[in-house]
C-alpha cells in the first residue's frame, strides 16, 4: 500500500487515482475547471475540522460550484486524458455528466437560464447544483 504524504500525496487524493495524479489532468484545463474537479474528487473524503463526513461532502460540492459557475470558456488541451478520467469511474458525480462523445470544451453562455446542459462542464454545474441541494 502507497504511502500518503499531506503535502505531495494526500490521502483524499491518492485514493481517487485512477492510473496518474489528478493534477496531471488538472494542468491541461482553466483554473475553474481544475478547482471544480479538484473538489469534486475530494467531496467527502477529507473532513473539514468541526464537521461531519456529510457535511465536508456539502462543503466541497458548494466550492466546486463555486468555480463551476466562475467559469469562462475553456479548450482542453488534452482531451484524451481528461476522457479517460471521466470514462475510469473514480467518482460517480463525473461519471453521471460523462457520455461518450459528449463535447469536453467549455462554451458559453452559462446564464442562460433556458440554456440546456451542453457540455461535460455544463451537464457538471448541474448535476453539483442537484447534490448540493438534494443531499441531507
Amino acid at each position: 500500500m502507497e504511502k500518503y504524504d499531506e503535502v505531495n500525496h494526500p490521502k483524499h487524493y491518492v485514493e481517487n487515482r485512477f492510473w496518474i495524479e489528478p493534477h496531471e489532468v488538472f494542468r491541461n484545463l482553466s483554473y475553474p475547471h481544475g478547482n471544480a474537479l479538484k473538489y469534486i474528487l475530494r467531496a467527502g473524503k477529507k473532513l473539514y475540522p468541526g464537521k461531519t463526513e456529510k457535511e465536508s461532502y456539502i462543503t466541497d460540492l458548494r466550492k466546486a460550484l463555486w468555480y463551476l459557475e466562475d467559469r469562462s470558456e475553456c479548450y482542453v488541451t488534452d482531451q484524451p486524458l481528461l476522457r479517460a478520467m471521466c470514462e475510469s469511474g473514480i467518482n460517480e458525480i463525473i461519471s453521471r455528466a460523462y457520455y461518450p462523445g459528449i463535447n469536453l470544451d467549455d462554451e458559453g453562455p452559462h446564464d442562460v437560464s433556458d440554456d440546456k446542459p451542453k457540455s461535460f462542464w455544463q451537464n457538471l454545474q448541474t448535476i453539483v447544483e442537484y447534490e448540493v441541494e438534494h443531499t441531507k
